[in-house]
């Protein structure tokens, strides 16, 4: 009976780190964790204001995504940041939660979420004149809940009007694989650079972090007792791949 208790206590663990979720949507549609979602959707409104008072359009180009970011649990603790990768480094604006700004080249909010209810996420680029300017621009964009940063979300925003670039399919999916065999844990990422790999328990503690040798490779896992583990694979852009494994 007791190792029954036991087991249910695992289980009911286990689902409860997972049912904590954060997942940002593009038009709607889920971006998976990683994944490189293009835009092109702008400001109409600065395009065409001072027509209505009879003067010149104000002709500025304003990129404005439609990206939304939903919780599958109720968080007061929110954290949000939008970051520039451009070389070199422009000004960007997140207006998330409450409708005032953070701006900079690196922004971040921090607010309120209700489980399974999208907020638009109100990234907005500084506008251009003219409008007629062939302009990208690329941004990280995170989320994740307070103290769990390691846990963070991620993608790759491209805003743009260059239809060469608009040409990919508008989402690109993370190419990462974890697969076990015994007790090794193999991968093969997508990107290159320095990742690492992030291990927990089902009681939230850290059971072990590893520099990753490259972009594929393995893992022994022998060491650690048998046991479900939740695993997060990181790289400088953010999370790779995370989940679930067991050790025999």
């Amino acid at each position: 009976m007791k190792k029954l208790f036991t087991l249910l206590s695992a289980l009911l663990c286990a689902w409860s780190v997972q049912a904590q979720t954060l997942t940002f949507q593009h038009e709607g549609k889920d971006i998976e964790n990683g994944a490189t979602v293009y835009s092109s959707k702008i400001n109409e409104d600065l395009l065409h204001i001072g027509d209505q008072m009879g003067m010149p359009a104000m002709n500025a180009l304003q990129f404005m995504p439609e990206i939304t970011l939903t919780s599958s649990v109720d968080a007061s603790n929110v954290h949000v940041t939008l970051e520039s990768i451009d070389d070199p480094k422009v000004d960007l604006e997140l207006c998330s939660f409450d409708g005032t700004c953070s701006s900079g080249t690196l922004c971040e909010k921090k607010g309120e979420l209700v489980a399974n209810v999208a907020v638009d996420a109100q990234i907005h680029t500084a506008s251009v004149r003219p409008a007629d300017q062939i302009i990208t621009r690329r941004a990280l964009v995170s989320a994740w809940y307070e103290g769990q940063e390691a846990n963070k979300v991620s993608f790759t925003l491209v805003m743009t009007n260059d239809e060469t670039v608009l040409g990919i399919d508008g989402v690109q999916a993370s190419k990462a694989h974890v697969s076990m065999q015994g007790n090794v844990m193999h991968y093969a990422l997508d990107g290159e650079g320095v990742h690492t790999l992030y291990l927990y328990g089902l009681d939230g503690a850290m059971v072990m972090s590893r520099t990753l040798a490259g972009s594929e490779g393995q893992v022994s896992l022998s060491s650690l007792r048998k046991g479900i583990y939740l695993y997060q694979i990181a790289g400088k852009s953010g999370s790779k791949a995370q989940g679930k494994i067991i050790v025999k």
